[in-house]
This record gives C-alpha cells, sequence and structure tokens, in this order.
C-alpha cells in the first residue's frame, strides 16, 4: 500500500485539496447547471456551506472526515479495482450550493488518455469513465462551484486497474492455439499436445506460486487414448454427461474426447464415408444444432449429435470451415463464406468480395452472431438472418484487422460485451458504449500480444478471462 500513499500525497494536502498542476484549468461552469441542493439530509432544500462537494464511486460514496471534508482513500487503498476496459460511475450527488447555480467539474489523474473517456463531459452531474492501461491508480477530483465564484472540491483514490498478466508455461511451452473453460478445468490445445491445468492451481500460480507446474497432458491424467501432438481446437461440451474435446491440426481423422470427471481419453472418428469422407485438419469446435459437438473441418462440417458418431457433411464438399457457433434457431459455419449449415449450399458473402476469410463465430444473449475475419475486422451480424448490422476496424478502435478467437460475457454487470483475440493483442467491445477497445502492451500483455484462442471462467463468481497464443498464457481476473 505504499505506492498507494505516495500517489494521494502527490494530489492531496489538508482537507485533500487538488494540486492544480496535474489539471488542464480551473473549474468551469459552461455545461449544464444544476439548482442549490439539499446537502445536510434534513429535506429542507438548504446547503451546509457555501459550495459543498461530495462525490459517489460505483455507488460508494466517499466518506466524510471529521471536518466535513472528503476521506481521500480506503486505509490507503483505492474505493474500488476495476478490470481495464470495465466501467466506473461517478457521481456529484449531494453537491449543493447555498444559492444560485451549482456547476461541476471532474479532473483524473494522472492525466493520461483516461480523461477522454468521460462522459458525457468532464462538468455533467453524472459521468462514467474507463481505462484501458494496467496497474494504474486514478485520483478523481470533483469541484463544486457557485455562480459567485465560491467553490469546494472533494479528491480520492477512486479505483486502480487490473490488466493481464502471464502465466508460466510449463510443459505447455511457449505456444497455445486454443483454450477451453469448464469442469474446474482450464483445457489447453498446443503443438505439444493436449492438456489440462486445475483452476484451483492456477489460483495458486496466480497468488504467487510461480514454481508449479500445473500442466499436465490429458492422456497422463485419464489414460486412455494419447492424442499426441499438433493439437489446434479445444471445446467443453457442458451437460449432465460433460466432455471435453481436442482435435489437431494435421489431416488425422481422430478428435479425442474425455468423459468427466473420469475419462478415459477416447478416439473418435470423424473420416467415415457417412461423414467427410476422408481425412482434414480440425479447425474449431462446437455445440451441434441437436445437441453434441461439431467439427469445422478443412473438408466441411460434420456433427455428432450423440457425441459418438459423427454424420454429415454440412457445407459443400471439401469447403475449408474456420469456425463454427450455435445460435437459437441457426447453427453457423465461416471460412471463405458464411454459411447457415441448416441451408449450406447458400454461400453469404458477408463483405461482398468473394472471399470473406472468416476465422472466428461468436453468439451474444441478444442475437447478435459475432464473426471475425483475417484482415476484414469484426462484423456483427444478425444471428437468425445472417444480415450485416455493423462493421469494424482498427479504424474504429480494434487492436487488429485479424479476429482469430472471440468470446462474449454472457452474465454479470458487464454481460453483452465481446472479446477479440488478435495477432497484436486483445479488443474489447464494451456493450455499455457501443466502443472498442484495444487492450494491448499497455494492458499488461506485454510481449504476449499475438493471441489465438480466449475463454471465460465466469462459474466461480470471479470473471477471468484467458487467453492463448505464440507467446504462451495470459489471463486477467476482475477484482
Amino acid at each position: 500500500m505504499r505506492r498507494c500513499v505516495a500517489l494521494l500525497a502527490c494530489v492531496c494536502a489538508a482537507g485533500c485539496s487538488f494540486d492544480q498542476s496535474a489539471s488542464d484549468g480551473a473549474p468551469q461552469s459552461s455545461g449544464p447547471t444544476t439548482t442549490a441542493g439539499d446537502g445536510d439530509g434534513d429535506g429542507d432544500g438548504d446547503c451546509p456551506d457555501a459550495v459543498v462537494a461530495r462525490m459517489t464511486i460505483n455507488g460508494v460514496p466517499v466518506a466524510l472526515d471529521g471536518d466535513g471534508g472528503c476521506v481521500s482513500s480506503v486505509d490507503g487503498d483505492a474505493y474500488t479495482h476495476l478490470m481495464v476496459g470495465d466501467t466506473m460511475s461517478l457521481s456529484a450527488d449531494g453537491s449543493c450550493a447555498q444559492s444560485g447555480s451549482l456547476s461541476v467539474r471532474w479532473q483524473l489523474s494522472p492525466p493520461d488518455a483516461t480523461q477522454t473517456t468521460l462522459v458525457p463531459g468532464t462538468d455533467a452531474f453524472d459521468v462514467t469513465a474507463f481505462s484501458a492501461r494496467a496497474d494504474r491508480e486514478y485520483i478523481v477530483t470533483l469541484t463544486a462551484s457557485d455562480a459567485a465564484g465560491n467553490s469546494a472540491a472533494c479528491t480520492a483514490f477512486a479505483y486502480r486497474t487490473v490488466g493481464f498478466t502471464q502465466l508460466p508455461g510449463g510443459d505447455v511451452g511457449n505456444e497455445v492455439r486454443d483454450v477451453a473453460v469448464g469442469a474446474d478445468g482450464l483445457w489447453i490445445a498446443a503443438p505439444t499436445g493436449a492438456f489440462r491445468a486445475l483452476l484451483a492451481d492456477l489460483d495458486d500460480v496466480i497468488a504467487g506460486d510461480r514454481s508449479r507446474d500445473v500442466y499436465e497432458t490429458v492422456d497422463r491424467l485419464f489414460g486412455g487414448a494419447n492424442p499426441g501432438l499438433e493439437m489446434g481446437a479445444a471445446h467443453f461440451e457442458p451437460g449432465p454427461a460433460p466432455r471435453v474435446w481436442f482435435g489437431a491440426h494435421d489431416q488425422r481423422g481422430d478428435v479425442w474426447s474425455v468423459r468427466l470427471p473420469n475419462g478415459p481419453v477416447t478416439a473418435r472418428a470423424f473420416d467415415t464415408d457417412d461423414a467427410l469422407g476422408g481425412t482434414a485438419s480440425v479447425f474449431d469446435i462446437g455445440a451441434g444444432p441437436a445437441g453434441g459437438v461439431e467439427l469445422a473441418t478443412e473438408l466441411g462440417v460434420t456433427v455428432a449429435a450423440d457425441s459418438e458418431e459423427f454424420v454429415g457433411a454440412l457445407v459443400p464438399e471439401d469447403v475449408k470451415v474456420q469456425a463454427v457457433a450455435a445460435a437459437e434457431l441457426v447453427n453457423w459455419g465461416g471460412g471463405k463464406f458464411l454459411w447457415n449449415l441448416a441451408q449450406p449450399s447458400i454461400d453469404i458473402d458477408l463483405l461482398n468480395n468473394g472471399d470473406n476469410k472468416i476465422l472466428s463465430l461468436a453468439v451474444d444473449g441478444r442475437g447478435t452472431l459475432w464473426v471475425g475475419t483475417d484482415g476484414f475486422g469484426v462484423l456483427a451480424v444478425d444471428a437468425a438472418t445472417g444480415e450485416v448490422l455493423a462493421a469494424y476496424t482498427e479504424a474504429d478502435g480494434l487492436a487488429s484487422n485479424s479476429a482469430r478467437a472471440i468470446v462474449v460475457e454472457q452474465t454479470g454487470a458487464s454481460a453483452g460485451d465481446v472479446w477479440v483475440a488478435g495477432d497484436t493483442g486483445i479488443s474489447r467491445f464494451k456493450a455499455d458504449r457501443q466502443q472498442w477497445v484495444e487492450l494491448s502492451v499497455g494492458a499488461g500483455l506485454g510481449t504476449r500480444v499475438d493471441l489465438q484462442g480466449l475463454a471465460i471462467d465466469d462459474q466461480r463468481g470471479v470473471f477471468t478471462l484467458f487467453g492463448g497464443g505464440g507467446q504462451g498464457l495470459v489471463y486477467s481476473r476482475r477484482p
């Protein structure tokens, strides 16, 4: 906590007055104004002083000291901790003036780009902000003024940001192609094999025990078939009899599944005559249209509704499919085109260029299919019809126009937020702002910005995002 206290000392003096050297000017009253309020809460509309500044952070009022000023921190720590990109709300509720109109002014320090995320404006009574920088400690000052020139300020250590942290690779090595979360485990597809790390063991690593190698190959854990090397896809299948699946990036004609909790690992052929009819690389594994799983391969899509036998090529023969996703009414496949897997003979050319280069698909809870492409950014598509709703590129805030993996937050305060892995970092679509945020080196990824897989753990009460790519594994956990 010593660093927190030192930071506050830079901006807080007696009574927590704001160091104007960190601001961009004196309080202004050119924006919307608020009439005098009831400062002491007795309902008679009076105000205990000429002007009073009071601040609420994410619904928590900043405490008052014995002299009626603001308590600048909570035992030297921030009032709230947030994940990079999470929204912080600020309110001047309780601020008042004895006479005339009341104007307010917000200021964030340090003076990075976070100040520009304040909306609807620095002079609004209620504002929100977010930061894309990891491990930042933000001091917020609210200055309230009346028309007579009287003013008061409240300064507080408002929030600290938590970004991404690198995980040690252990036996997995330095390259990860895909990740999945389920049954208390992180499942990893890598060139070195198929692995599991228990989430509880990863908690220990996250807590500081980085000497532990928590990754074990699935055949060593569960017995049975050895998936071998060159794993490229991982998928967790929930349900009363959960399984985890792995597919290879070379042409083997098998996928591997582990029936949980005890296994063993079983190899299942998908290249039979009534399915694909040939060996193929597996690029993605997703939920099937009527249960079970479906595989996206270089020869099309095949389905095992019973999670046992694969049948039927769901797109024209020998069509390379990179991604699959299940919506409420339609299952989708993507490659050169987008395909409704119930009508696979129809090529949906989302970009009208004859080569969509679709790499990833995901569906949110609002009926939007998110489509990640290789070089053309991300598209929001109606998951029922395939109609393009919006198109986004680096010009809109994406970290990269290459969108290799997409996951969606389905629950919690940030439900609807979309996370995209690319070759230069992670992009986050904030549903509350309808805005993309680039999360890269400054968000804590360091050198691990070349990402290929993403997975969300939101079943244990703490949201954690895992990512894997060309330099290994990363994670970020919401405080």
